[in-house]
Order: C-alpha cells, then structure tokens, then sequence
C-alpha cells in the first residue's frame, strides 16, 4: 500500500536517494473548474513521524500530528468514502 513499506522489504532504507517518492501513475489528480492534473504525492517519511512520537511520548514534545488536523482527515476520509458509496457529493 505504500511505497515505503516494499522498499523496505526489498532492502531500502530511508537514507536512500528516493526514499517515500511514489511513482507517476500512483500520483494523484487534481480537478478544478479548469480541469484534471495530474500532482505528485509528497515523499513519505515514517521514520520522522515515528521519532517525532517517540519524542512526544517520551520526552513531552508536542506530537508529530495535532489531534485537531487528524480529526479533520478522519473526517475528510469519512466523507469520501460516503462519497464513493452514495455517488454523491458530501459536504464539509
């Protein structure tokens, strides 16, 4: 599901030239009045956000994701899938 995780697998590592860059046909699309384009996705970097938990738990940092901003992709997750589900567009 995630480039990250085969590369590991493989034998990749997250230092490697690359690393969480998934390929063009996993990119994803944007639609606008003026039309559909397709954008790369951002890298992936677990090993930051898990060293940035660890921080957090530990040490009391402030964590790698505000629980505001994961309730609100939760919530944009949700919709879509209702979204997919209805054929419908769902409000925010």
């Amino acid at each position: 599901m995630d480039v990250q995780e085969d590369a590991l697998i493989a034998g990749g590592r997250p230092t490697d030239a690359g690393w969480g860059e998934e390929p063009p046909q996993a990119w994803g699309v944007v639609t606008t009045s003026a039309g559909r384009e397709q954008k790369p996705t951002l890298s992936g970097a677990y090993q930051l956000f898990y060293a940035g938990l660890a921080a957090c738990l530990l040490d009391g940092a402030h964590p790698p994701v505000e629980v505001a901003d994961a309730i609100v992709t939760a919530e944009v997750i949700e919709a879509a899938q209702r979204s997919v589900s209805t054929r419908q567009v769902i409000p925010l």
